[in-house]
């Protein structure tokens, strides 16, 4: 029956009608809740929108990244969730953009001389402006077997470097002698 007071009637419910339109985050950025609508049940049958003022929403962290991150509304005592994604920033590293020869190894060999990088290290500079410096590895040279088997000269020697699927070069001299 319908007899009763209106004003009795109870809310049973609550329920996320429209998640909020931004369901993806970057590391540190701020939640925003554009977009979301919650209603309520009443026992009368209706269904109202409340006042998002009302509710509180909890669950919120995009100190890190998360692949699900659940969000709690809760309205007078019910709750609704839903769930959205906190993604690492997209320029996490930065890109390798040059390399260049900080000291120079060994540049003057006789024939027959094995190549010997031992002290050279070159800088690599990368898109946010910071730099690193590396050591010289023998397998980052290209160049000294066929400078070597061309005999006495002056020769540019190849230095390559790969990180994160970027290969940069650079060159140093050297010269063999008899």
């Amino acid at each position: 029956g319908q007899e009763g007071n209106t004003n009795l009637k109870q809310m049973t419910g609550i329920e996320i009608l429209h998640a909020p339109q931004k369901t993806v985050y970057y590391c540190g950025e701020a939640f925003d809740v554009t977009g979301l609508t919650v209603h309520a049940y009443m026992s009368d049958g209706t269904f109202p929108q409340v006042n998002l003022d009302e509710c509180t929403v909890e669950g919120f962290d995009s100190s890190i990244a998360v692949q699900s991150q659940t969000i709690t509304v809760t309205y007078k005592g019910f709750t609704d969730t839903f769930t959205i994604v906190i993604k690492a920033p997209i320029s996490e590293t930065p890109v390798l953009v040059k390399i260049e020869m900080a000291n120079l190894p060994q540049t003057e060999y006789k024939l027959g001389e094995d190549l010997d990088v031992t002290g050279g290290t070159f800088t690599c500079y990368y898109s946010d402006g910071t730099t690193k410096t590396l050591s010289l590895f023998t397998q980052y040279i290209y160049g000294f077997r066929n400078a070597y088997e061309s005999g006495v000269g002056e020769y540019d020697i190849t230095v390559k470097y790969e990180e994160n699927g970027v290969q940069v070069e650079t060159t140093y001299k050297i010269t063999i002698t008899e």
